[in-house]
């Protein structure tokens, strides 16, 4: 019984774990990404509407939003 109850606790855990990294990932890195992206590509990417192309699935942009909490979070670490 010890066994079952440790094995929920750390399945618990885990799932904590990835809605909070998920949480953060699509929410957080998005839209910190998705002005960089405008910005870069001159308002291009990602596109408002499907009629301009291919249609945007957000993986870059939140990508771009990751970088810049990393970057930020060197400069920090480096000039604190």
């Amino acid at each position: 019984m010890e066994v079952l109850v440790s094995e929920f606790g750390v399945f618990l855990y885990r799932l904590t774990i990835a809605v909070v990294a998920d949480f953060l990932f699509w929410t957080v890195c998005y839209w910190l990404g998705w002005p960089l992206c405008k910005l870069v590509s001159g308002g291009r990417y990602p596109a408002s509407s499907p009629h301009h192309g291919r249609k945007h699935n957000g993986h870059f942009c939140a990508l771009a939003g990751l970088a810049i909490i990393l970057c930020v979070f060197a400069l920090l670490v480096a000039y604190a």
